[in-house]
């Protein structure tokens, strides 16, 4: 008996240390050469940089001042910056130690990565070898999970790959439907929370998968979910997890409420970043030399291509196939008709046969589910979006948070998590068959296999070497930051130039600027992410214009104390100019590093007026959809430039009344607005806002204080009802509109902003919508520019705010970009139903006019 004992125990160890082995080993040559250069290299200059940035100020700020975690040093003075973009809080378990002992973002950034692909790799191996009893379809499963394409292609975004607590919360729901122990109850609740403190993507990809497979277990095998109790102490504990989660999860909903995490901006990227049905998932972005380089090469997208490399293999899909079959198949030999074999070790759920069904028919509609959400809001047919609703579509409007996520094509990666069980399922079933005819009747036949497999799968799944950049290390901060780094806390920098990109700024230099400061932790009025806080299109417009006095003189009054200038980034003549204009603007040079510049600025009051001369405007719809969320316009205005929210750079307090019309019965409200810093002397500016609305009815709607600093009194009449079915999403009969072009610049700069004000009053008998669940349906105010010989050579979209109701009016106040080249355009004006119909089509002329574009 003991030596029975000790020879398991001698054969588990040896499995252990094989897998994890070669897990590492695979992980090293599949991702090569970045386990040799993880110290002193950056898979790509842009979103490496931010997120080994981002988990360095973590890091940082857990150690030096957890209570403002999510207030990063980058875009001074916003604040929640770090819920711009993912946290990845779990992600300290690997990140932290080494950072810790190194100081060094990069090498940290790098551990992390390396170490999800070897995670996840075990993850899936452990939770497929519980569910099987057999080492060699795990490993398979492992491999699929682990090194798929379209994980590989996302090696630069360490957000996405953290995937190794999925495995892990399967392993321990199984664990707990099985033997309903507290044990395997935390143990899933823990699972849970650190794969969404990994990331919020994955969170919601990870509940995804989890419902499909209870909903695998309770089709297969219902008794496991009959126990009311059991049920209960699930409920609980996604209770648990929720709180557990709820500090991270608030910061998101502020800037959510506030407008910058606001799904209806990234409509456009979101039907871009949708997979193709068939091509994308036959894309896996590989060279000529690869297997399968001329057989799949042709298959591309025009849209965000890099983030549709989905081929999932065609080992993995033959697998899953005999995987199905052996579900469909029940007086078969297979796996799904006799259960996981057992070798003694591994606890069997009960019965065998439909404990193993249950993991088969779960991740098939893991794999289903998956699919269909990357396939995004419409079907994209001929690589264009079609009209066709898809899941996604109504998901983002009923489940919180769903539309904020860009890039529904990388609901893949959820889709491997169940193909790779599928795999391990179908190569289980091959084992099966070849045991029914004496094939792979002795492990070294199995051991053969498995490993012939491994090398087809390394074959499919082998991308070229992984392209790394050397970036910057504690050896190698450049001397300006360690100047810095020198200087008193709190002294707020700005570094120049901010290059352009298209209508942007360059994201590479952004990130650039944004990895440097984890040398020097000062406040950076610099930033880097996929979405941006309100304040930094202020922010930036005047580090543009610098070192004009009026731009020196607004930055001063957030706090500027540096200006790093790197000189060779700029124009010989525009430097001169720079430089001559700098003194008189209050700046002084203070360092010199080659030909870097650093400028402090002198110490001046900031002639600018308080928040008393503001003057506030109302515009709100005239008719409302009870039931919703209620959203009106404030337009600030002041005669001379003064400060508006000033360096707080946070929401203020709006107090208001309904007053309804016949009664007189008050129902009185508070809500909050973003503010901009600041106005210019004579400039407009609307701001945003939304009010909870009482019953239907007729109301007159009334401001009365904003943060009981500046007294107004602005009322509107508004009468609540229904929507009616006549929308702009469906009766594209029913749009008409009269236009009036109140204001517009004749003269715009190459690649500038210009203001515009556009009046439309909906002459029609379709309501206009603003928020709709999806971009189809939208109403905004499209142009478009036209150089001399009629070629289009831009475009842009300003939306509304609210819904328009027939014979109400709106105006649209905004800005357009500007060509980039300087000559003479006519500027086209007309609304557009998003993917119903442009105004012009039903008859309504739009406004043409011409404009000059000057150098």
């Amino acid at each position: 008996m003991r030596d029975t004992a000790d020879s398991s125990r001698q054969k588990l160890l040896i499995e252990v240390l094989v897998v994890v082995v070669s897990a590492l080993l695979l992980s090293v040559y599949l991702t090569r050469p970045l386990a040799f250069d993880m110290k002193d290299h950056a898979i790509e200059l842009g979103d490496s940089r931010l997120n080994a940035y981002l988990q360095a100020w973590v890091a940082h700020s857990l150690a030096s001042d957890p209570r403002h975690l999510f207030d990063t040093n980058m875009f001074y003075p916003a604040r929640d910056t770090l819920a711009l973009s993912e946290n990845m809080l779990g992600n300290q378990l690997i990140f932290g130690p080494v950072y810790a002992a190194t100081k060094n973002p990069i090498w940290a950034s790098n551990s992390v990565i390396l170490a999800s692909f070897w995670l996840c790799a075990l993850c899936m191996y452990l939770l497929v070898r519980y569910l099987t009893g057999s080492p060699w379809p795990a490993a398979i499963a492992g491999f699929v999970f682990a090194f798929a394409p379209v994980r590989l292609s996302q090696v630069n975004h360490m957000q996405l790959l953290s995937m190794e607590w999925m495995p892990l919360s399967a392993f321990f729901l199984y664990g707990f439907l099985i033997r309903k122990n507290a044990g395997n109850l935390i143990a899933f609740c823990g699972c849970v929370a650190m794969q969404v403190f990994c990331s919020l993507y994955l969170g919601y990809m990870e509940t995804l998968l989890l419902l499909a497979l209870l909903l695998g277990v309770r089709l297969t095998v219902p008794h496991l979910l009959s126990d009311r109790k059991a049920i209960l102490w699930l409920g609980l504990g996604a209770i648990s997890v929720g709180m557990v989660l709820s500090p991270v999860v608030f910061p998101y909903l502020r800037l959510r409420h506030g407008g910058v995490l606001s799904p209806e901006g990234e409509v456009a990227n979101t039907i871009a970043a949708s997979a193709s049905p068939i091509a994308s998932y036959l894309n896996a972005g590989f060279g000529p030399r690869h297997i399968y380089g001329h057989l799949l090469g042709r298959f591309h997208s025009k849209d965000l291509d890099w983030e549709k490399n989905l081929f999932p293999g065609f080992l993995p899909i033959l697998l899953s196939i005999i995987a199905v079959a052996g579900c469909l198949w029940p007086k078969s030999r297979l796996a799904c008709a006799d259960g996981p074999p057992n070798d003694g070790r591994t606890p069997k759920l009960e019965p065998s046969a439909n404990q193993w069904r249950s993991a088969v028919v779960g991740s098939v509609l893991a794999v289903v589910a998956s699919y269909l959400l990357s396939l995004g809001p419409y079907l994209r047919i001929h690589d264009q979006p079609s009209n066709i609703r898809m899941p996604y579509f109504w998901l983002q409007h009923w489940v919180p948070g769903m539309g904020v996520f860009r890039v529904p094509a990388r609901f893949a990666l959820g889709l491997m998590f169940g193909l790779a069980i599928l795999a391990g399922a179908g190569f289980l079933n091959v084992l099966r068959l070849g045991e029914r005819w004496r094939i792979f009747r002795y492990p070294h036949t199995k051991a053969v296999l498995t490993s012939l497999a491994f090398l087809f799968l390394i074959q499919e799944f082998d991308f070229t070497p992984v392209h790394l950049d050397p970036v910057m290390t504690p050896a190698s901060v450049a001397p300006e930051y360690r100047w810095l780094a020198a200087q008193p806390a709190g002294s707020a920098t700005l570094e120049l130039p901010i290059s352009k990109y298209g209508s942007g700024f360059d994201p590479y230099e952004a990130a650039g600027y944004v990895y440097a400061s984890s040398f020097h932790w000062q406040p950076l009025f610099n930033g880097y992410s996929g979405h941006l806080p309100l304040v930094y299109s202020q922010v930036e417009r005047w580090a543009r214009e610098m070192p004009s006095p009026n731009a020196v003189d607004l930055l001063r009054g957030l706090g500027l104390r540096y200006v790093i200038l790197h000189t060779h980034k700029i124009p010989p003549t525009t430097l001169r100019d720079w430089q001559s204009s700098a003194q008189g603007a209050g700046l002084i040079e203070t360092a010199r590093f080659g030909p870097t510049l650093v400028y402090g600025l002198a110490e001046s009051p900031v002639c600018l007026s308080q928040v008393s001369d503001l003057t506030l405007g109302l515009q709100a719809p005239k008719i409302a959809e009870t039931g919703k969320e209620f959203r009106f316009l404030l337009s600030l205005y002041s005669p001379k430039s003064c400060w508006v929210a000033g360096n707080l750079s946070q929401a203020k307090e709006i107090g208001g009344e309904w007053i309804e019309e016949h009664s007189g019965n008050v129902a009185r409200f508070a809500t909050s607005v973003d503010l901009p810093l600041s106005l210019g002397a004579g400039e407009i500016q609307l701001v945003l806002a939304s009010a909870q609305e009482p019953p239907p009815g007729t109301y007159n709607f009334r401001l009365v204080s904003l943060d009981h600093k500046m007294l107004q009194l602005m009322s509107e009449k508004v009468t609540l009802t229904g929507l009616p079915s006549t929308t702009s999403i469906n009766s594209p009969r029913g749009l008409s509109a009269e236009y009036k072009l109140r204001a517009v610049s004749r003269v715009f700069r190459a690649g500038a902003k210009g203001k515009i004000e556009f009046y439309a009053r909906n002459t029609g008998t379709a309501v206009w919508l603003s928020h709709p669940p999806s971009p189809a349906g939208s109403v905004g105010l499209g142009y478009s520019w036209r150089d001399a010989n009629g070629k289009e050579v831009g475009t842009g979209r300003i939306y509304l705010q609210y819904p328009v109701y027939p014979g109400t009016n709106y105006t649209f106040t905004g800005v357009i970009d500007a060509p980039e080249q300087p000559g003479n355009y006519v500027l086209s004006l007309e609304l557009v139903s998003e993917l119903v119909t442009w105004f012009h089509d039903v008859g309504v002329r739009p406004i043409k006019i011409n404009v000059e574009v000057s150098p």
